[in-house]
């Protein structure tokens, strides 16, 4: 059995004795999901804004998935294991390469719409979602709402 809560660990159970088997620990703010890899061999943890990937026998932290802008509320592992999703509070989801702990699609919710960005700055989104996007403004240190037109968009992806 796997659990995990705010005292920011997660705690893998024997599930006939009740006995501790091992803790998972490294978040700051709590951990809002755990799951176990399809073959038991990983477990992923998420909470604040980032996601951790840990040897099951060991313990041992293998990979850290940092990107989102606030805390993560869910993630999942692919049904082969080789992709991590994870969903935050930043109304972003996010597909992560589970070996190189790269990120590979950024999906953003927008409004009524959707936009989707790939690791190579290629877009796409409904007709609402490709209307609005976030540029990250310098002087303000911080992700900043912006309306572009969906020519604007072409150019910058064809840069």
């Amino acid at each position: 059995i796997l659990t995990a809560g705010d005292d920011n660990t997660a705690r893998l159970w024997d599930a006939k004795s009740g006995r501790e088997l091992r803790r998972f620990s490294g978040h700051e703010n709590g951990i809002r999901a755990a799951a176990f890899s399809h073959d038991d061999a990983m477990i992923l943890t998420a909470g604040d804004d980032n996601a951790r990937l840990w040897d099951a026998k060991s313990g041992k932290e293998l990979r850290r998935f940092s990107g989102h802008e606030n805390t993560i509320r869910a993630a999942a592992f692919s049904h082969d294991d080789a992709m991590i999703l994870t969903a935050g509070a930043d109304n972003t989801a996010r597909v992560w390469d589970a070996t190189s702990s790269r990120e590979i699609l950024t999906i953003v919710s927008v409004l009524d719409g959707w936009l989707s960005i790939n690791a190579d700055g290629r877009y796409q989104g409904n007709r609402e979602g490709l209307k609005y996007m976030n540029y990250y403004d310098p002087n303000e240190n911080a992700m900043v709402p912006t309306l572009w037109a969906a020519e604007d968009l072409k150019e910058m992806a064809a840069e």
